[in-house]
């Protein structure tokens, strides 16, 4: 008999990935897929690959993704000041 306990405290979450992020910040602007493909110069196809396939962007893309969506990078990767004092 196996049991899995779940180790995280109710203050953590689990990790989202970057297309992830992307996807919410996008749902929260409403931007359509085709709208943030058109206004940022990625393919529709590469953002999906980063949203549903677990692909990463290179950074030069992360950054006009970012610029697109009007958030900085720290906002995209889900980077907050609680995970900067850390450190």
């Amino acid at each position: 008999l196996c049991v899995v306990i779940n180790i995280l405290s109710s203050k953590e979450k689990p990790m989202l990935t970057i297309g992830q992020h992307i996807n919410l910040a996008r749902n929260k602007r409403d931007i359509t897929l085709d709208r943030l493909a058109e206004i940022s110069g990625v393919s529709k196809n590469t953002i999906v690959s980063w949203i549903y396939h677990d692909h990463n962007p290179d950074i030069k893309l992360l950054i006009k993704i970012a610029d697109a969506l009007g958030v900085t990078l720290d906002e995209l990767v889900g980077r907050t000041v609680k995970d900067d004092e850390r450190n």
